[in-house]
């Protein structure tokens, strides 16, 4: 029935998954790539109300940084290397994916 709601994933069954995307170096650069939107290192501190915005996207940033680091510790230097000896282009930051597609 469509309005059955599924049980939110397990937080070892989290884990599971993200090991298993991360075993894949496409899944490693997209978790990387989405770990460079938040700027999980970045100063949020702003004077105006974009401060709560900034701070809600690092804070995405730091939970699937912290979520990498209890799947597996060498993940999380994988991942996170990716930045530092991946490409420096990175990926076009999706706002409305509907205008993106031809």
């Amino acid at each position: 029935m469509a309005s059955e709601r599924k049980a939110p994933l397990s937080a070892q069954q989290f884990l599971r998954d993200l090991r298993r995307v991360c075993e894949d170096p496409a899944g490693k650069r997209v978790v990387w790539q989405i770990i460079s939107w938040t700027r999980p290192f970045v100063s949020t501190f702003r004077k105006n109300a974009e401060m709560g915005f900034l701070e809600g996207q690092r804070l995405v940033g730091l939970k699937l940084i912290s979520a990498l680091q209890a799947a597996e510790p060498k993940l999380l230097m994988e991942v996170l290397g990716l930045g530092l000896t991946g490409p420096q282009e990175t990926a076009p930051e999706f706002v409305n994916h509907q205008e993106q597609k031809e």
